[in-house]
């Protein structure tokens, strides 16, 4: 109990139940060989990096794995995202508003460890008698964009957003998306390396319009700030 573990583990020789389970990562060469490693023979035989939920009776209820060894999610963020459970406190939150929109911000753990993928959380907030365009949007007109400022080993995943709903320009031919309202969504992120304690500049580009005019495209911008794993409590 030199880690104070309260469940038994499986010590699973051979690899046997991982096969059973259809879990046994036949690519583990290959991805080691994306970050320019090569696996140790011990290493051989893992699982893909994955996790179950169980109901009350021990059955199986839904399940989620990673193709990567390397990138794994957060717990918080794994429970939230794949599972449905709400964090109660956010660890990070930042906030920034203008009189088109107001954006919030938040990281369920401040703190970063180098491949560990994170998720940027947001709600906006936008104007009585606005809407901010989406994608897909023809020439000439700017959809809602989130983005991170350049940082050196930081690279990002695909942004969740709500779908927009199909929105009409009076004398225009061309096709619209549009949000109203309060949106919320996220963005994963990760960072290769570990580069001490950060703040992250967030970019959030739109354009917001009436019912008969549009303001020119803006941004605003928030700072989050995130530690690295090493310097907490230091």
């Amino acid at each position: 109990m030199n880690h104070e573990i309260g469940y038994p583990l499986l010590s699973d020789e051979g690899s046997v139940v991982i096969r059973q389970l259809g879990l046994y990562n036949e690519h583990l060469e290959r991805q080691a060989a994306v970050y320019g490693l090569t696996p140790r023979e011990d290493q051989f035989g893992v699982p893909y990096p994955g996790s179950f939920v169980l109901d009350n009776d021990g059955v199986i209820v839904e399940k989620r794995f990673e193709q990567s060894y390397r990138v794994r999610p957060q717990a918080a963020d794994l429970l939230e995202s794949a599972f449905g459970a709400e964090v109660d406190d956010a660890a990070v939150n930042v906030h920034a508003s203008n009189d088109e929109i107001s954006v919030t911000a938040w990281l369920n753990d401040g703190v970063y460890r180098p491949w560990q993928q994170l998720r940027l959380q947001f709600g906006i907030q936008i104007g009585d008698g606005l809407h901010i365009y989406g994608k897909p949007i023809p020439n000439g007109f700017y959809p809602l964009e989130i983005t991170f400022a350049p940082v050196e080993g930081l690279e990002t995943g695909d942004i969740e957003l709500p779908t927009p709903h199909p929105y009409r320009v009076e004398g225009l031919d061309e096709q619209f998306t549009a949000y109203e309202g309060e949106i919320r969504g996220s963005l994963p992120f990760f960072i290769t390396q570990n580069l001490g304690d950060l703040t992250l500049e967030i970019s959030v580009s739109y354009q917001a319009c009436t019912d008969t005019a549009c303001f020119p495209p803006s941004t605003l911008r928030l700072e989050l700030p995130v530690a690295a794993l090493e310097n907490v409590g230091g």
